[in-house]
């Protein structure tokens, strides 16, 4: 039960941070730098 539970709070992130990982930081840097 705990490795199945730690292997989906694994894999949530590892997913979320495999999606959007340059597309992120690029609208942020853009939000920021381009309101700046």
């Amino acid at each position: 039960m705990i490795i199945k539970e730690r292997n989906e709070f694994l894999t949530i992130p590892k997913s979320i941070f495999s999606l959007p990982p340059e597309e992120d930081m690029e609208q942020h840097k853009a939000k920021g730098g381009d309101s700046t």
